[in-house]
């Protein structure tokens, strides 16, 4: 069944990322570690990359019984990738550490419009008058996109660091200077969701803006 789970490597560039899933398969989850920090730190990781590196450190500290490495290592894997699956052969006391890593995800922001109970207006003679132009609603709506868009990207970058901090703290021999780094990552994981939400509500209000322009 395990092999079944390195159809995940398909796509990415990195070398190490395949070793590590492997030694996971092979049971050697201890060796599996130290390649990965190895795939974290090469360049040219794509974001996808950088999500599997995290997901399968889950796995490895899940294999070791180390549920709070693990747990930490989901939660910066969905961090990067909400859309992100687990192989179909783990098991069912890893899978509901990711469902819980699923679940401390911040939930998208839906703006629903209010239901009103006023009345309809009465009949009223119609004056026609000249169109105006539906400028000043489309404006700030693009605007307040731009800032939406803004925000996700930085929260990608954030993200990214995050993941690099995690990393190091992971590699650091020194506990002081691990936890120093691994606190680090905690504060740019909460920046990371921060600027999500944000951006989320920012272009869900852009798009209401620039609706009742066409109105």
């Amino acid at each position: 069944m395990w092999a079944l789970t390195l159809i995940a490597a398909l796509g990415t560039a990195n070398p190490q990322l395949t070793q590590a899933m492997q030694k996971v398969a092979a049971l050697d989850e201890a060796a599996a570690l130290g390649l990965l920090d190895q795939a974290q730190l090469r360049s040219g990781n794509t974001v996808h990359d950088l999500a599997l590196i995290e997901l399968w450190r889950g796995l490895a500290h899940a294999g070791l019984s180390h549920t709070e490495a693990a747990q930490r290592a989901f939660d910066a894997a969905l961090q990067l990738e909400p859309a992100l699956t687990l192989p179909d052969s783990t098991s069912p006391l890893v899978r509901s550490w990711w469902e819980a890593a699923q679940r401390r995800r911040p939930a998208p922001i839906v703006l629903v419009p209010a239901e009103t109970s006023t009345p309809p207006p009465a009949p009223v003679a119609v004056v026609s008058e000249p169109a105006r132009p539906k400028l000043r609603g489309r404006l700030t709506g693009a605007a307040l996109w731009v800032s939406a868009a803004a925000c996700l990207g930085l929260s990608v970058w954030l993200g990214l660091s995050a993941v690099q901090h995690h990393g190091l703290a992971v590699a650091e021999p020194s506990v002081g200077k691990a936890l120093a780094l691994q606190k680090t990552a905690e504060t740019e994981a909460i920046g990371t969701s921060a600027l999500i939400a944000g951006g989320v509500a920012l272009g869900a209000l852009g798009g209401v803006l620039w609706g009742f322009d066409l109105l």
